[in-house]
């Protein structure tokens, strides 16, 4: 075969190839119109969700049916607390930041209703889930790494550490999650506040409280 025929030949096929390239993006041209349509759709109804999370009810939002059932009033403290801490240990990604909490308050509150009374680790689990899926949640900050030890001068005594704020531990009545008080706060609560935080519930005989009331 001559040189001549060998170009030619390679010359054909690098054109068939190129056609063939060109039917094949033109096949599936209007495939990716579409899906780029449905991406740009599917962004736009995210952007609306995470707008609207707050303000309105989820329709993907689903009630634990065990907290309908009625528990004793004087068993309700150490049940939040328990469920709080299943849904820690279940989530150890969660960082329980004030804002963190104030949004999954504001979340089942919201879809909840005034009927909901109790408040499951299986509920906060389904909150926490729905409200990352928009970004709603703080990340819990890196720890900044520790800096060097040096040695101190001699003959120069450390200087006191300043001491923070004393805290104490409480429950805050509002999640049922534990927190830590700040004087500061304790001293601004009235004494019906200041028993609910501590659980300083005396010998109140235990009453049945309907979840669904």
């Amino acid at each position: 075969m001559r040189e001549r025929d060998r170009i030619e030949i390679r010359q054909f096929m690098e054109t068939e190839q190129a056609e063939e390239k060109r039917r094949e993006e033109e096949r599936m041209r209007p495939m990716r119109e579409a899906q780029a349509k449905f991406d740009s759709t599917l962004r736009e109804l995210n952007a609306v969700q995470k707008e609207n999370i707050l303000k309105v009810k989820d329709d993907q939002f689903q009630l634990d049916p065990t907290t309908l059932v009625p528990i004793k009033t004087a068993d309700y403290p150490k049940w939040q607390r328990d469920q709080a801490a299943i849904f820690r240990e279940r989530h150890p990604d969660y960082w329980p930041s004030p804002g963190n909490e104030q949004v999954l308050v504001q979340y089942i509150n919201l879809n909840g209703g005034p009927g909901l009374r109790l408040v499951s680790a299986l509920q906060l689990s389904r909150a926490f889930i729905r409200l990352r899926e928009f970004g709603l949640l703080q990340e819990r900050p890196e720890e900044p790494a520790p800096e060097p030890q040096t040695e101190p001068e001699r003959g120069s005594a450390p200087s006191p550490e300043t001491p923070g704020p004393e805290l104490a531990e409480g429950v805050d009545p509002s999640t049922g999650l534990p927190r830590k008080f700040t004087t500061r706060e304790i001293d601004k609560m009235t004494a019906d506040e200041y028993r609910r935080v501590f659980q300083l519930y005396g010998n109140k005989k235990p009453q049945f409280v309907d979840a669904r009331r």
